[in-house]
């Protein structure tokens, strides 16, 4: 008798992020598992407790965590861009330093992670009028000049496009020796055969 093969199980991933851009890139790419992404950052003091708990079951990070249960796989750089109003003189240059956007003022997400000191150490002179709520952040980038910031990661992502309004801004590349963070993807060893087959093909598709 022909043994009958069973169907192959559909697994969920619980992903999240010591940084907002991978959880939106990860969302927005197609895989056979369903992804289940938590946008409300973790602490990095908290990745190990998360994942031993089974709270995520995939976190990405900005260094690599080993440990006799957890390990990281390395995926790509995250860097940032800047939306600038095509009225300004910045939006015809193709790169820009971070001392290049000295004294301007800025909408920024609330909760940008470790990229928050990033940039308020980076940018001298500039102000940064953070934003919880993500609605009223895209309806004012619509509607006002302020320069804002998104990355590799999360450019092509709706919410990034929704800023840009009415093309009535430049997205100019920032070339500077600080705007990088590494990204790894950190996990239980126990999940090494459900989780690596996953960030072998988000770092193929990763930006460069």
């Amino acid at each position: 008798m022909r043994r009958k093969t069973s169907p192959r199980r559909c697994l969920t991933t619980t992903a999240a992020g010591v940084v907002p851009g991978p959880p939106q890139f990860i969302e927005d790419q197609q895989f056979p598992e369903k992804i289940v992404v938590n946008h409300h950052l973790i602490q990095p003091n908290d990745v190990l407790s998360d994942l031993r708990t089974r709270k995520e079951r995939l976190i990405f990070t900005i260094q690599e965590i080993e440990a006799d249960d957890v390990e990281s796989m390395y995926l790509g750089q995250e860097y940032l861009g800047v939306g600038i109003d095509k009225f300004n003189p910045h939006a015809q240059k193709k790169q820009l330093s971070f001392a290049d956007l000295a004294g301007l003022s800025f909408l920024v997400v609330q909760d940008i992670g470790p990229w928050r000191k990033v940039v308020e150490d980076n940018i001298p002179d500039a102000t940064f009028l953070y934003q919880e709520d993500l609605k009223a952040m895209s309806q004012i980038s619509r509607y006002s000049n302020f320069p804002f910031f998104f990355s590799n990661l999360t450019q092509v992502t709706s919410a990034t496009e929704s800023r840009f309004g009415s093309d009535n801004r430049n997205a100019i590349e920032i070339n500077d020796p600080h705007n990088h963070l590494e990204i790894y993807g950190t996990y239980l060893k126990s999940e090494r055969r459900n989780i690596q087959p996953l960030l072998k093909e988000l770092a193929e598709k990763w930006p460069k």
